[in-house]
């Protein structure tokens, strides 16, 4: 079955573009082309659309309030900004709406990654209401002293680049933010080798902005909330992600960057598990405290995916590779199945989460990491496990 694409814009010889470029793809995508906002309204309550790519700069309703509306009444259909206006004011109201921005003129590669992202979509959280919650995500809890050391670096008269990026790296919540901003708005930034490199596509002023005033950062979770610790996530994280590198230090620097930040994402579902399903992960907990049960099983036993579909699902949904998405989809695959099926990238993380864990038996590559992982662990015991994935 078809799915429903819905392009909206003022300009006639516009509309008459993205019909050009979007005729490809016409054996999988129903297409409806209107000029306002009402009529995009109109047009989705008579037949629901599952993505919409609006003009930013329209009269009566702009591309944001239309977005809005949007987000506001139909959460699972994937928003995208099309504007030829890049001044921050746009940037920023729109990172609170859009899934992806299109920059006009709007290239036919653009188009045909974005479409196929969406329709490629379909094989994470199928038929789960968690779906709606996740394309509608804004902002992340950050823990408050990496918060400091960031605003510190960014109040700075000079950015130092290194440093700041030294700082995101070592934070699961900023990683994922920054990144976020890096591969939505950047057509080119699958090819990212380095954060640094990322940062510097940002002006200077755009990048205060973005990371002090957008909305991307929450406050902390309660210091008093046991049943979840970011500062225990992050430990392993940062542990897996050094792991994940050392594993890849003979591979292309993209490759290792790709690594890096796939292990230190890794479990980002779980954080988002936490946030959006507070009443089944206590459940969860329940259930894995009462009998010998892992938290996956036990997660597929209550909600019926686990938190590495709803971390491959938002990286997915965000633009990430998908090397580093298939890493964080796929890390707690079956030994059997990892070992014949992943490629480089996710291969390094699922065996980096489990030396990390401590779990070296099931990692066919122990012999190449024991000494590296002996030499990190030489101040302390792997992490222990977050609920015990």
């Amino acid at each position: 079955m078809k799915k429903k694409l819905l392009v909206v814009d003022d300009e006639e010889r516009i509309l008459a573009g993205m019909r050009r470029a979007l005729r490809p793809h016409s054996r999988h995508w129903s297409m409806v082309f209107v000029s306002t906002g009402q009529e995009a309204i109109d047009s989705h309550q008579a037949a629901p659309c599952d993505m919409v790519i609006s003009d930013y700069r329209m009269p009566l309703m702009n591309g944001y309030e239309l977005l809005s509306w949007f987000r506001q009444n139909a959460p699972g259909t994937l928003r995208v900004t099309l504007t030829g206006q890049i001044d921050r004011t746009t940037y920023f109201k729109n990172l609170e709406i859009s899934h992806f921005f299109i920059w006009k003129p709007a290239h036919s590669s653009v188009l045909s990654y974005i479409l196929n992202r969406a329709l490629g979509a379909d094989r994470f959280l199928p038929g789960s209401g968690v779906r709606s919650y996740l394309q509608n995500l804004t902002g992340l809890p950050l823990s408050t002293v990496p918060r400091e050391h960031m605003h510190t670096l960014l109040r700075q008269e000079q950015i130092d680049y290194r440093a700041l990026s030294e700082v995101i790296s070592s934070d699961l919540t900023l990683s994922a933010q920054i990144l976020r901003l890096l591969y939505t708005v950047n057509p080119s930034g699958r090819e990212l080798s380095s954060l640094e490199q990322g940062l510097r596509f940002l002006d200077v002023k755009t990048l205060r902005e973005l990371l002090l005033n957008a909305g991307l950062f929450l406050d902390p979770l309660p210091a008093n909330d046991t049943s979840f610790k970011l500062c225990t996530l992050n430990e392993h994280s940062r542990q897996t992600a050094r792991l994940a590198q050392l594993l890849m230090a003979q591979a292309p620097q993209k490759q290792q960057f790709q690594a890096y930040f796939a292990a230190l994402l890794h479990d980002l579902g779980y954080l988002l598990l936490h946030l959006c399903c507070p009443e089944e992960c206590a459940e969860i907990r329940a259930l894995t405290g009462t009998r010998f049960i892992s938290q996956v099983q036990a997660e597929q036993k209550i909600l019926g995916f686990t938190h590495a579909e709803i971390g491959g699902f938002i990286t997915y949904l965000w633009g990430f590779p998908d090397n580093i998405v298939e890493a964080i989809y796929r890390h707690h695959a079956h030994p059997l199945a990892a070992s014949a099926t992943l490629s480089p990238v996710p291969e390094a993380v699922w065996h980096a989460n489990r030396i990390s864990h401590g779990r070296l038996g099931q990692s066919a590559r122990q012999n190449d990491m024991i000494m590296a992982a002996k030499a990190l662990f030489a101040n302390g015991r792997p992490t222990r496990e977050h609920g015990a994935p």
